[in-house]
């Protein structure tokens, strides 16, 4: 979703982070946004890392449904 991305990236937030799938949409998809309003990072990795943190915040304040 990030073809910007190098493969030693993807594996240092692999293995820092276990999201779901519409997790990592989110955290795409936020990049994007950030990407168009302002410009392109030059360091892609910790624009990624701030992201996934957000992300990481939003789900402990979601509440859990179910048993």
């Amino acid at each position: 979703m990030i073809p910007e991305l190098s493969e030693l990236d993807v594996h240092t937030l692999a293995s820092k982070y276990e999201f779901s799938g519409g997790q990592i949409e989110n955290i795409a998809r936020h990049y994007a946004i950030d990407s168009i309003l302002h410009g392109q990072s030059d360091d892609v990795l910790s624009m990624l890392i701030r992201h996934c943190d957000n992300e990481r915040l939003d789900e402990k304040d979601k509440r859990k449904i179910g048993f």
